[in-house]
C-alpha cells in the first residue's frame, strides 16, 4: 500500500509560493508514496476555517496512515488543526517547513495563533520535523527557536541557500521521508 503525503501550501498562489517545492518533492518521490497537494481556498486572503475544512476533506481522501507536510502558513494551519481536533487516524510524521510562529511581534493574526497547549495535539505523531533556511527572508529565525522550545522532540534541519520558498528543493526532507 502506498504511503499518502498530504502537503498544505503557503499563502498566496500555490504555483508561486510552494509550487517549486511541491514539484521538487513530486519529482523525487519513489513509487511507495502518493503526494496530495490540494489548492487551498482563497490563498491570497486565507482564513483558518476554510483551510481547516479543506484539510479535513483531503485527509478523508487518504486511506491508511498519512504523512502531513506544511509549508509556511500551511504548516501553521496544520498545527492549529491538530491542536483543535482529535484526529483518530494514524499520522506517521509531520513535516513543518519555514513555519511562522503567530502571536509574536509583527505576526499577530488571531486566526492563526495556536492555543497554549498545542503540542499536546501532536503527541500521537511519531516523528516531527522542522525545516528552516538560514536565508529565509520572510520568517525570522526566532520563530524556529520558539518551535524548538515548544517541541523538544522535533528533529530540526537548518539549510543554507534556499530562502523561504525552497525553490531549489529540500533534499534533507526527502532523506527524512525515505527513512520513515
Amino acid at each position: 500500500m502506498k504511503k499518502h503525503v498530504l502537503f498544505i501550501h503557503s499563502a498566496g498562489s500555490k504555483s508561486e509560493g510552494s509550487g517549486g517545492l511541491i514539484n521538487y518533492i513530486a519529482d523525487h518521490l519513489d513509487q511507495t508514496f502518493e503526494l496530495h497537494a490540494p489548492d487551498m481556498p482563497d490563498p491570497n486572503s486565507p482564513r483558518y476555517a476554510a483551510w481547516k475544512n479543506e484539510i479535513e476533506k483531503n485527509l478523508s481522501l487518504c486511506p491508511g496512515e498519512v504523512i502531513l507536510m506544511g509549508h509556511s502558513l500551511g504548516g501553521s494551519v496544520l498545527l492549529k488543526y491538530l491542536a483543535e481536533r482529535k484526529v483518530t487516524r494514524t499520522i506517521s510524521a509531520l513535516f513543518l517547513i519555514a513555519v511562522p510562529y503567530w502571536g509574536t511581534k509583527n505576526w499577530k493574526v488571531d486566526d492563526f495563533i495556536l492555543p497554549q497547549d498545542y503540542s499536546a495535539g501532536l503527541a500521537s505523531i511519531s516523528r516531527l520535523f522542522l525545516y528552516r533556511d538560514q536565508h529565509d527572508e520572510i520568517v525570522p529565525n526566532e520563530h524556529l527557536e520558539l518551535y524548538r522550545s515548544d517541541l523538544p522532540r522535533a528533529e530540526v534541519r537548518e539549510t543554507a541557500g534556499n530562502g523561504h520558498a525552497f525553490f531549489k528543493g529540500l533534499p534533507e526532507l526527502l532523506s527524512d521521508l525515505q527513512k520513515l
